[in-house]
């Protein structure tokens, strides 16, 4: 199923994922492969579920804890609520790799904003720029950047 989510084949992928969970419910590498595959048709309830069932079996899992709370977030938006769970799951994707992260850094920073925490989004979109800069990658320092303004606060100088 992972080979033919790679070969972008989603419908093969969600197939043979389905049937790898049928034998073996409780592989996470099995549940968030298949949770990834229906993140990207769209079947944004079904994603989160089988995340959310990876991660009950690798609760540390930083890359679960990222594409969770980034489908979290994705969902509590367009229901128009707070994505507070997005948030605690980008908290410890954050915490998991010692905040060096661009990826988790940025959801971290889209979820505090989102929460009501403009500031505190902003902060940690300086943050992530930084990082980014620290590491000679330009232009994601410059986009990250403008995310800090765009959540009310001031650029890096």
């Amino acid at each position: 199923g992972a080979l033919y989510a790679q070969r972008d084949d989603p419908a093969a992928a969600e197939r043979h994922l389905r049937a790898a969970v049928q034998l073996d419910p409780r592989n996470p590498n099995t549940r968030f492969n298949l949770g990834r595959v229906c993140l990207a048709g769209g079947q944004l309830r079904e994603g989160i579920e089988q995340l959310e069932a990876a991660l009950q079996y690798r609760p540390a899992d930083w890359g679960i804890q990222y594409h969770l709370g980034a489908a979290h977030l994705k969902a509590a938006t367009g229901q128009g609520r707070p994505p507070t769970r997005a948030r605690d799951l980008a908290r410890q994707a954050c915490a998991a790799t010692g905040r060096r992260n661009l990826h988790a850094l940025e959801l971290l920073a889209r979820a505090e904003a989102a929460c009501g925490q403009p500031a505190a989004g902003a902060t940690v979109a300086r943050e992530a720029a930084e990082l980014a800069a620290a590491h000679q990658m330009a232009e994601e320092a410059a986009r990250l950047a403008a995310l800090a303004v765009e959540l009310g606060g001031t650029a890096t100088p």
